[in-house]
């Protein structure tokens, strides 16, 4: 089951709040680095994330990485 998110927009960057594997909630803040591109933080050290979009579109893709851990 894929995990519920929630995305918010601000001048400065965005909030990515989401359900971890555990059930529990995890808050990522981001960091807006141009139009469309976000460079995100996770709520530990070690957890970053690169986030894009078009202009016009609603999906954010990017990589993400936890330690060790990687992902699209």
């Amino acid at each position: 089951m894929p995990a519920r998110a929630q995305v918010a927009f601000d001048d400065r960057g965005m909030t990515l709040a989401l359900e971890s594997e555990q059930g529990e909630p995890e808050r990522w803040q981001g960091e807006r680095l141009g139009q469309g591109h976000y460079r995100m933080s996770g709520p530990v050290p070690g957890m970053d994330a690169s986030l894009h979009r078009f202009a016009d579109s609603t999906i954010l893709e990017g990589f993400w990485r936890n330690g060790r851990e990687r992902g699209f």
